[in-house]
């Protein structure tokens, strides 16, 4: 039986998997929160493996680039891009299987999806490497796994709910909470935000659309990967 290794940013990822029927959810064991950051998510990808992994997939919320995409939407990567240029192939078989499997519906997107080692938060931002990558969504995490995926040779695949919608910025308390080991500091980020107050109401707008993306997450895990 094939051994399922997932990378997420945050360990509230990750318990999206918790509510998955027990026939699915015994294939999620093998688990790592890499905390927004493509170093981590390799070095994370690369510990799953040595425990048995024999199949990667990057895992959980992501920002929209393509301004069609809504919060909730699930990208299922053909690609992921990096920074430095390079591109990395996702497995098509494994795609097509999650999209057959999808009984609930849940609106899925094939595309590019681009990791960036930092925050792209203005809609300036968003829409420039919309345009320079054709990438519909931006992360934080997969070209991590991916690089270690083809450093194995094992399949590989990228799943990503849209929180973020391209036309709104994401405000820096977004990241200022999220600790190396994906965990919450909800007192650093709150303690932010007295300094920041002005960000408040677009804080507000991205935990109610990041809680529907979470709810999509959900529905993916819901069918097995």
């Amino acid at each position: 039986m094939s051994t399922l290794g997932i990378i997420a940013g945050m360990q509230v990822e990750l318990a999206c998997l918790d509510t998955a029927p027990t026939q699915v959810n015994r294939r999620y064991d093998l688990r790592y929160s890499a905390g927004g950051s493509p170093g981590r998510a390799r070095y994370g990808a690369k510990k799953l493996l040595t425990l048995g992994a024999d199949r990667l997939v990057s895992f959980g919320i992501a920002g929209a680039l393509d301004p069609s995409l809504l919060p909730g939407d699930i990208v299922i990567a053909t690609e992921v891009l990096n920074g430095y240029g390079f591109i990395y192939k996702t497995n098509s078989d494994w795609r097509l299987s999650i999209e057959k499997s999808n009984k609930c519906k849940t609106t899925i997107h094939h595309g590019k999806i681009f990791t960036s080692e930092q925050p792209i938060a203005t809609t300036k931002s968003k829409s420039e490497v919309f345009i320079n990558t054709n990438a519909v969504a931006v992360d934080m995490e997969s070209s991590g796994v991916a690089i270690a995926a083809q450093e194995a040779n094992v399949p590989f695949l990228a799943i990503r709910a849209i929180a973020d919608p391209a036309s709104r910025p994401l405000p820096s308390l977004a990241l200022t909470g999220l600790a190396p080991n994906g965990s919450t500091r909800v007192l650093k980020a709150a303690t932010a935000l007295i300094y920041r107050p002005w960000e408040l109401a677009e804080t507000l707008r991205l935990i109610r659309s990041t809680a529907i993306a979470f709810n999509a997450l959900r529905s993916i895990a819901a069918i097995g990967m």
